[in-house]
């Protein structure tokens, strides 16, 4: 999933402080939720940096971005601290929203900010479950064998589809048809316990099954690219490399760009075609944060935000052609 700093010392409440916990505990853990969100927040936007602002400065510039946006019409409703940018807005409604997302501003003249919508933050990966699957569950215990209590346990490595007993008079077996996310998530064991007191705790056997006509060599659908769990445990460090979900965009969309023989090898930081030089409105931090290692690189041409990019006119500046293009590039 996503690893990225994140600095909590601004939102624990007073008298209360971190607790890292022991050597060793576990560092991410899967919950599946429902793909209909049961909220609707399409009003709220998050102004995203391409600096890193010190605490004591992100008021202050918050409430200088809010005075801007009242000034052009975009009218901020509330504004609050966020911890994956420099605050969390919300606007009278989702069309004014959106014509702010993609928008840029300075700040102090250091300071570059970009809306992103509330979802679409630097903690959002695009992934799908990779495959639908039965599980079997025996020794589930009588008393909790509800859709409620095998919803719960299933929730803990996919979402359930369906699930019934063999028979009316079998209750030794539970089978659940679920989306999996991965299959390493699933349990050999799955442990019930009671709360409260002196409890009982019951092991219910979890297994897999597949066809027994499976062919080992079927086609399996790739997972969407992920970030594995750091090898130091730590997902969310107080401190590190600032980046944002939009230069994280900008840096997909170059691979792209270049993947597909649109741009040709050159140096610089502008791309030329035939003595024509393209320049881009970017600041240079920005562009400090996406310049690739490697020199063999076709060099990078920083793009205006989503929503903003004519792709077929840019492939007919450099002498090609799209036969699918969009006005937005998917995250």
């Amino acid at each position: 999933m996503a690893n990225y700093h994140c600095n909590p010392l601004a939102f624990v409440p007073t008298g209360l402080a971190i607790d890292n916990g022991p050597q060793g505990h576990r560092v991410r853990a899967d919950l599946a939720v429902s793909a209909e969100a049961p909220l609707n927040h399409d009003n709220f936007a998050i102004a995203e940096t391409d600096v890193q602002v010190p605490i004591q400065q992100r008021y202050h510039a918050r409430i200088e971005l809010r005075r801007r946006l009242n000034r052009q019409g975009f009218h901020v409703s509330s504004m609050e601290d966020y911890p994956i940018g420099l605050g969390l807005f919300s606007f009278a409604n989702s069309f004014v929203r959106d014509r702010v997302v993609g928008r840029s501003y300075t700040i102090d003249d250091w300071i570059g900010i970009t809306f992103v919508k509330h979802d679409e933050g630097l903690n959002m990966r695009v992934a799908s479950f990779c495959s639908e699957k039965w599980v079997m569950f025996l020794n589930f215990p009588l008393d909790y064998q509800t859709e409620y209590w095998i919803e719960k346990a299933v929730s803990l490595f996919g979402k359930l589809q369906i699930w019934y007993n063999i028979s009316e008079e079998d209750h030794a077996c539970i089978l659940v048809k679920v989306w999996i996310m991965k299959d390493a998530l699933v349990p050999k064991s799955l442990v019930l316990r009671q709360m409260g007191g002196h409890r009982r705790a019951w092991a219910v056997p979890v297994y897999l099954l597949r066809s027994d006509q499976w062919n080992a060599h079927m086609h399996i659908i790739p997972e969407d690219t992920e970030d594995e769990p750091p090898a130091d445990g730590e997902p969310h460090p107080f401190y590190g490399a600032h980046t944002s979900a939009e230069q994280r965009f900008q840096q997909r969309f170059q691979g792209w760009l270049q993947r597909n023989g649109i741009f040709a090898q050159g140096n610089g930081n502008n791309v030329a075609n035939n003595g024509r030089t393209i320049h881009r409105d970017v600041s240079d931090s920005v562009r400090r944060n996406l310049e690739f290692d490697n020199s063999n690189s076709a060099p990078l041409m920083i793009l205006p935000s989503r929503g903003q990019v004519n792709y077929q006119a840019i492939a007919r500046e450099h002498g090609g052609t799209l036969f699918c293009w969009s006005s937005s590039f998917s995250q």
